[in-house]
């Protein structure tokens, strides 16, 4: 099998995967509906991933690459549809991962929420903020999101993307693309001068807690549409990295904004469902007094039974998802477990509810907790 990436791809759309894994002494790896799966072909060596890879790669990213030891960027293959290339350093070369985007960017009927998608596009101003681990689908929920507010207003949307996902024609709406950079200095410049292009709205991809997400709630975009992204593994977890990565003498200040002008938060996971594939979950949270009261505190462990006691007014507590994902079969109970939020309360509900045993399982500290760990050491590590 020939060792180009068009090859490769080709493979991809055989195969139906989603995902392709690329390493020097190793055969090119698939992942489809969940399932990695190892081609049958020679092991890849420098050479190879010079093919497939460098160039495609911009100067400026391989430049990062090599200093940084990783990058991302996103591309469009001659031929192909855009991908997004996550490159690294390892023990022997380096690898990449290439994530093929969607040929058509998901509408709101695709999500499941039409009717939240157009209150959120009649906004003049406030925070909508999207939470969801690497490779959960954030990135095509926050697109289908501007996507809806593109086709729905006249109005100037602004986005600060690393890379840049999906490339927004125009509609009632005009979209304006930048490139956001990795480097901290040059974000908060990037971010100092957007007021300048008097945005009706801004959305930032990848926002990181710490400075960045003080220099964006600090009231200086109190007349505008702010739709944020942010990765974490819930999105009481990233309301929690955006307050505990603040410096100390702006973390209050930070709460107040917060409080006073979220919308609405979404978040998204993926669980394992039974058949090896995965689904996606879902949050959503509204800027109840309680909800408002609890953010400005900090007390964000709190959320999730405000959340449950808020379903009448549409809140959904990622637990409470989880546990309807299991009771009609559609999750893993062992996966869904292992990213609660309370893996203790999930697994009492699933055995007194569902008669499902977990006896091979203690309580500890689910994923989600470990991720939220390293979310705040290294926005800390950054600030520092």
């Amino acid at each position: 099998m020939a060792t180009t990436l068009a090859g490769l791809l080709r493979w991809m759309d055989v195969k139906g995967a989603d995902t392709l894994y690329l390493g020097e002494g190793l055969r090119p790896m698939l992942k489809v509906q969940g399932s990695v799966q190892e081609l049958d072909s020679a092991l890849l060596a420098e050479r190879d991933m010079e093919v497939c890879i460098r160039r495609f790669t911009p100067d400026d990213v391989w430049a990062r690459f090599e200093e940084k030891g990783a990058a991302e960027f996103s591309t469009s293959i001659p031929g192909k549809r855009r991908c997004r290339m996550s490159l690294f350093k390892k023990m022997e070369g380096f690898g990449a991962v290439i994530r093929l985007e969607p040929v058509i960017l998901p509408r709101a009927e695709h999500h499941g929420m039409p009717k939240l998608f157009d209150r959120i596009a009649k906004q003049d101003s406030g925070v909508v903020l999207v939470a969801g681990p690497r490779a959960s689908g954030k990135t095509t929920l926050l697109h289908g999101l501007v996507n809806h507010i593109n086709e729905s207003r006249s109005a100037q949307i602004v986005t600060l993307e690393d890379p840049v996902a999906w490339k927004h024609s125009k509609k009632k709406g005009m979209v304006i693309q930048r490139n956001f950079g990795s480097e901290l200095k040059s974000r908060l410049r990037t971010l100092s001068g957007v007021h300048s292009l008097s945005a009706d709205v801004l959305v930032i991809d990848g926002l990181r807690p710490g400075r960045e997400a003080c220099a964006v709630f600090d009231g200086s975009f109190s007349d505008t549409l702010v739709i944020v992204s942010l990765r974490a593994p819930s999105l009481i977890h990233a309301l929690e990295a955006l307050s505990l990565s603040a410096p100390q003498n702006g973390r209050k200040s930070l709460q107040r904004e917060l409080a006073r002008n979220l919308l609405v938060g979404l978040g998204q996971n993926v669980v394992r469902d039974i058949e090896g594939g995965f689904r996606a979950t879902r949050e959503i949270l509204f800027p109840t007094k309680p909800v408002q009261e609890l953010i400005q505190k900090g007390q964000y462990r709190a959320l999730p039974k405000v959340m449950r006691d808020g379903r009448k007014q549409g809140m959904v507590a990622l637990d409470d998802y989880l546990l309807q994902m299991v009771r009609v079969g559609f999750a893993d109970p062992e996966h869904a477990y292992a990213i609660a939020l309370e893996p203790s309360r999930l697994r009492d509900e699933v055995e007194n509810k569902l008669g499902l045993k977990f006896d091979h399982l203690e309580p500890k500290d689910g994923v989600a907790q470990k991720m939220m760990r390293d979310l705040i050491a290294a926005a800390r590590s950054r600030r520092a």
